[in-house]
């Protein structure tokens, strides 16, 4: 019969624990490493600080399209302190002409329901003001080890008459070691009509790991909806963030081209 010996019964247990042990850690080292880098991103600002938590984790690439700015309300709310924040430098471009005017108006109806008084201010409206517009939280995204990407969506629409205007918009803002950085625009949808005139544009933006931005624009315009066709205007951008700054890169702008009207809207 074998001898039975508890001491090397013992030992071989706690050599397997130790192994099952180690195996753990270095698997949790491992885990851990994409924490620390995001953790690395330490904000200055406290209320950055604390408006960054309304914002989803996304990865990259990162594409707007229709399917995100039809639903970008569905994001958190931002008031008017939080998005003169984020937008304290624009990126100078062609792409933000409207952008002023949007935030203007952002601030306005802001105000107005905090004090209590958008029902009256809805009650006044006349043909062709904005009636409605709120800002939203969208995502957040680490380019890089100092670089956070904040995307948020402006949504705006006129009284319920012709003229008539609706705009979602989505925009990104660069936090750069801490600190708040350039806006820029990542993706629109924009609809204008007074009879017979109406225009629509689309923005599609794409947001690769490398940092580079592309830009897509479409434009429609309809001279006269009796007309059997549309003007159509088509521009391409590329762009670079490095560095917590945005750098043109490319940009693209065809002639228009006519196109036969679509049965049903453009």
């Amino acid at each position: 019969m074998t001898n039975f010996k508890p001491q090397k019964l013992f030992s071989a247990v706690c050599v397997f624990c130790a192994i099952i042990f180690l195996s753990a850690c270095g698997n949790a080292t491992k885990e851990n490493t994409g924490a620390e880098k995001k953790d690395s991103l330490v904000i200055n600002n406290k209320q950055l600080e604390k408006s960054i938590g309304l914002f989803k984790e996304a990865t990259l690439p990162f594409m707007v399209d229709t399917a995100l700015l039809f639903r970008l309300e569905k994001g958190d709310s931002l008031g008017e302190f939080e998005i003169k924040m984020l937008t304290a430098n624009c990126f100078k471009h062609d792409l933000l002409s409207g952008l002023e005017y949007d935030l203007n108006t952002f601030y306005k109806i802001d105000s107005i329901k905090a004090a209590g008084k958008y029902k009256q201010y809805c009650d006044s409206l006349d043909i062709g003001m904005t009636k409605f517009s709120t800002a939203h939280a969208l995502n957040e995204i680490q380019l890089d080890e100092n670089t956070l990407i904040l995307v948020w969506g402006l949504r705006t629409s006129s009284y319920e008459a012709c003229p008539y205007s609706s705009t979602y918009a989505v925009y990104f803002t660069i936090v750069y070691r801490g600190n708040v950085g350039e806006t820029f625009l990542l993706g629109e949808y924009v609809t204008w009509a007074d009879a017979p005139v109406a225009m629509q544009r689309t923005v599609n933006g794409k947001l690769l790991t490398d940092g580079t931005l592309t830009i897509d624009v479409t434009q429609i315009n309809d001279q006269d909806v009796d007309l059997p066709e549309v003007v159509v205007h088509k521009e391409q951008y590329s762009f670079a963030i490095k560095d917590g700054s945005i750098k043109l890169v490319s940009e693209k702008k065809n002639p228009e081209t006519k196109t036969a009207r679509k049965k049903v809207g453009f």
